[in-house]
């Protein structure tokens, strides 16, 4: 079984100390699709510009 565990995404569509925080969720999916977790654990703060949308494609992808 696998078990990913992330906190801190902070998906938020700005830059932060020279950071495009807006390639965050391609990032999340891009390490989902490489390691198939059979479960994504988020301990928190996923970010502001998390939609519906988005977390339904993460949803194909594993359980949160």
């Amino acid at each position: 079984m696998r078990i990913m565990v992330i906190c801190d995404l902070h998906y938020d569509k700005r830059i932060y100390r020279g950071f495009d925080e807006g390639m965050a969720w391609e990032w999340l999916l891009s390490i989902v699709d490489y390691h198939s977790p059979e479960y994504l654990l988020s301990c928190g703060d996923w970010g502001t510009a998390v939609n519906v949308g988005e977390f339904y494609e993460l949803l194909r992808r594993t359980v949160v």
